[in-house]
């Protein structure tokens, strides 16, 4: 350990006094996922908001498979994929809400789900909304941590400097 530990003190120097930014760490670590997704539980209203999203998306779901349709979703509503031929037999319990990009397909939402469709709509944007809260909260938090975030990073070019160095000499 001892003639190891004289070779390495020169590199000590570099990482000696290193802040590893662990509230930093602590705080993102709370509010991303490992898929760089926000968590639920990154903040109350957020976890309130999502909660309210899956009920009203459960019944919405109930409602139109209720009627032995076979829901799906678009442009975040959830509605009915039909045949252009079918219209006529949805024109008075549907609403057209668009067409496939193939031409080959239509969306009609059922009436009856139109004001919960609305509703999952509002709170898709006010989940969005408290989304853009907590990342500008993160950025922030990792403004007010830059000085020592770069002072870091040039650490790291250092040390990465040095051992692409050594790693080449031995090379050699």
């Amino acid at each position: 350990k001892g003639p190891t530990k004289q070779r390495l003190s020169p590199l000590m120097g570099f990482v000696e006094d290193l802040s590893s930014c662990k509230q930093l760490q602590k705080e993102i670590g709370e509010r991303i996922d490992e898929d760089n997704n926000v968590r639920d539980n990154a903040s109350k209203t957020l976890s309130k908001l999502r909660g309210q999203i899956g009920v009203l998306e459960r019944k919405v779901l109930a409602q139109v498979r209720g009627k032995g349709e076979s829901p799906t979703t678009h442009k975040g509503r959830v509605c009915l994929e039909i045949f252009p031929t079918e219209l006529p037999k949805y024109e008075k319990t549907c609403l057209l809400i668009g067409n496939a990009e193939t031409g080959g397909m239509l969306y009609v939402e059922p009436t009856s789900v139109i004001a919960m469709n609305n509703n999952l709509m509002e709170l898709r944007t006010q989940e969005a909304a408290e989304i853009e809260t907590i990342c500008w909260q993160l950025t922030s938090m990792v403004t007010e941590e830059l000085p020592e975030l770069q002072r870091l990073f040039e650490v790291l070019v250092r040390l990465d400097t040095i051992v692409a160095r050594a790693r080449y000499t031995i090379s050699v």
